[in-house]
């Protein structure tokens, strides 16, 4: 190895230009690939990050190269690099540290505390100020921490989340006029209130009585609420002045208290409060552009089929109730997603729905464990197979019995062309948070190995809380790995069902999928 720093650095400057023209090259063809319309709706958005972050790449090699070819005598120390790279590591940095849910984002003030020039470059990078972590059980000592923030953010919206959040008076903790700032500087807000056991929720000094503001910047909100907190007063209205919001998590609140005519632009929509036949009407007429429904629990009410959502792509119900409230499989034409619990009473009501017209739009099928059902009749699973036959994507969530699982793969193997029959398209199986002993190991593999026989191999994701939870026998790792086309062992939060969407492609060479690590 030569350590001579000139020729050394030449080499670098070599190898980065020729990076630099590989990468070049790589970032036309996805663009290209974007602005192809022979792809579907996933795909063209898999070209479309990979497009973005082949671009955001490129333009880091061009600043390293062009570092490198002028005649800097520190050019090899790291501390003093070109103020354009630097903010794009801490640009990369950010995006990174966005994924840290609850840990507080202390990653911008250690970048300013490197030396001058580090500081100098992170103060006027104004995007890596933005990640707030508003803890009411320390917000106190906090103030000008908050201030601070809000300072050296200058333009750029914040990603807010609040934890601990009192259902009633919250001005001892801190100022309105700053909590009001804050959550008006935000483009996305994460809202966690605070367990209130008996206690109503007084709304007038509440914090949601804050969201009658002007909200200019804001795209999406989760909001967290029990349901102790009360009834919410009759004619309120949230969100009224929120012209960028694409995402409502309305939690427990009710649906009347949001201006449905003043969020036509929503695309997404969440709630863990039963609807009613009124409320699903609405909807429809609405919000009729709805690309993601999310309804935990559902009220029981009639058989009106009220819900009409022909732009729907992803759906997640944990109740018969939601399915039955659709006409036909016409009335959600374009679904690609959908997430339920393994019960017989969902499985047969989305069953008898598309038995007249299956849903071919249909790619990605999550079951969720239903904790208190017994075993369900095998037909009751083959029937539904039958009617979405192009799944490229099964994931299994939270099997903890393993029973259920090992009776839910050998009910596609009854016949000698029950695997071919029924899902001629899979390409991919995730097991996520699930048990996975020996019995279940071994039905797996026999299942892997009737589609083998017949086709392609299929790529497998095995995804559990820790590093050694949950996961395939070691000793049954080597056949499992003879008989799919790529194996994923890691970990995942809870919240992280979306990373293995990237799984679906066709063919052994499935695309790379991040597991992330906590």
């Amino acid at each position: 190895m030569d350590t001579n720093p000139d020729i050394a650095s030449t080499s670098g400057q070599e190898c980065l230009l020729l990076a630099k023209d590989k990468l070049a090259a790589f970032s036309s063809l996805a663009s290209a690939a974007v602005s192809s319309c022979d792809q579907s709706d996933i795909q063209h958005e898999q070209f479309r990050k990979l497009s973005v972050a082949t671009s955001s790449s490129l333009r880091v090699l061009v600043a390293l190269t062009n570092a490198l070819a002028t005649d800097n005598p520190k050019r090899g120390v790291f501390a003093t690099a070109p103020p354009s790279v630097l903010a794009e590591i801490l640009r990369a940095w950010q995006a990174n540290d966005l994924s840290s849910i609850d840990s507080p984002p202390t990653f911008p003030f250690v970048a300013a505390a490197v030396n001058k020039h580090w500081r100098s470059v992170a103060l006027s990078t104004s995007c890596i100020w933005t990640r707030v972590v508003f803890d009411f059980a320390r917000a106190k000592r906090r103030h000008e921490y908050f201030k601070l923030v809000l300072h050296r953010s200058k333009t750029c919206p914040i990603n807010l989340r609040i934890l601990g959040a009192p259902p009633s008076a919250y001005d001892e903790t801190v100022p309105s006029e700053l909590l009001l700032q804050l959550l008006t500087s935000a483009s996305h807000i994460d809202i966690h209130f605070r367990y209130a056991g008996l206690h109503d929720m007084h709304f007038d000094d509440s914090i949601l009585a804050l969201f009658q503001a002007d909200f200019p910047f804001l795209e999406s909100i989760e909001i967290h609420t029990s349901r102790a907190h009360g009834a919410f007063p009759s004619g309120t209205r949230l969100l009224t002045s929120a012209p960028r919001l694409c995402y409502l998590g309305a939690g427990n609140l009710p649906l009347a208290a949001f201006d449905m005519d003043s969020l036509r632009s929503l695309t997404a929509f969440s709630s863990e409060r039963g609807l009613s036949d009124e409320d699903y009407a609405a909807i429809s007429s609405k919000w009729s552009g709805l690309t993601s429904l999310t309804l935990l629990p559902s009220r029981d009410h009639s058989e009106r089929k009220s819900l009409v959502l022909p732009a729907l792509t992803s759906l997640r119900c944990s109740r018969g109730a939601v399915i039955t409230s659709f006409q036909s499989a016409e009335h959600f034409s374009c679904l690609r997603a959908l997430d339920i619990l393994y019960t017989s009473n969902i499985l047969d009501a989305l069953s008898a729905l598309l038995q007249s017209s299956p849903c071919v739009s249909l790619q990605e099928l999550t079951l969720r464990e239903s904790f208190g059902n017994g075993p369900l009749p095998q037909t009751c699973l083959l029937a539904l197979t039958k009617t979405v036959p192009n799944i490229q994507l099964i994931r299994l969530h939270g099997f903890l019995f393993s029973k259920t699982v090992s009776e839910f793969f050998e009910a596609w193997q009854q016949e000698s062309t029950t695997t071919l029959t029924l899902l001629p398209h899979i390409a991919t199986l995730v097991f996520e948070r699930c048990t996975i002993d020996v019995s279940v190991a071994n039905s797996v593999l026999r299942f892997l190995q009737r589609i083998r026989e017949r086709r392609r191999s299929v790529g497998v994701a095995i995804l559990s809380r820790s590093g050694t939870q949950s996961q395939f026998p070691l000793w049954l790792e080597t056949r499992l790995r003879q008989l799919v086309g790529r194996l994923t062992i890691g970990t995942s939060r809870l919240d992280e069902l979306k990373c293995t969407s990237e799984l679906i492609s066709g063919g052994a060479s499935l695309t790379p999928c991040t597991i992330p690590r906590v």
